[in-house]
């Protein structure tokens, strides 16, 4: 199960996560000449990678599938699609499939593979430690008939179904942070 990275202060980690339209993480790989970074993936795309692929040339399908998701570049996508990533060398491949593999543990935990609740006693911790942006964007919540419901795709811009496990538990953090601190005022 994966854990917080502990180099990461909380408030850094909460605020990675609530990066828009993606949380990324840069990298040292370079591909092309280009300098790229890790966008995190929402768990459809990883799911889609993974699909039926568990050894042999399909671990190799996978690897490609995960490079051509996640590595941006200023100007998007490095590699359109997974056949534009069987291009590289096999260790090519295998330094930005790794390089790509540490970005996520950074920058894009999921709920099935991630200890949570360390990364939400972390993430509660940068919440607190950032309390005007803790307070935007829990208050992306929208009253309706004898409750509330949960909005981030107002604080994220895009998609409930295109946000990533980290951005949801990022949000969820802050409304933590922030009905805490509203029940503490009244």
């Amino acid at each position: 199960m994966s854990r917080p990275p502990v180099d990461l202060a909380p408030a850094d980690l909460f605020l990675l996560l609530l990066a828009r339209p993606r949380p990324w993480w840069p990298t040292d790989a370079v591909e092309g000449g280009r300098v790229v970074a890790i966008t995190a993936l929402e768990r459809a795309s990883v799911e889609h990678a993974a699909r039926g692929q568990h050894m042999g040339a399909a671990a190799l399908t996978r690897r490609r599938h995960i490079v051509a998701l996640t590595l941006h570049d200023e100007a998007g996508p490095v590699f359109a699609t997974a056949d534009d990533a069987a291009e590289l060398s096999m260790s090519g491949l295998r330094r930005l499939s790794d390089a790509a593999l540490v970005g996520l543990e950074r920058c894009g935990p999921e709920y099935g593979r991630c200890d949570w609740a360390e990364w939400h006693k972390r993430l509660i911790e940068g919440a607190c430690a950032e309390p005007a942006v803790a307070a935007m964007v829990g208050g992306c919540i929208e009253e309706g008939y004898r409750r509330y419901y949960e909005r981030p795709d107002r604080w994220f811009g895009g998609a409930l179904a295109d946000l990533t496990d980290g951005q949801w538990m990022a949000y969820r953090a802050a409304v933590s942070v922030t009905n805490e601190r509203h029940t503490q005022e009244a």
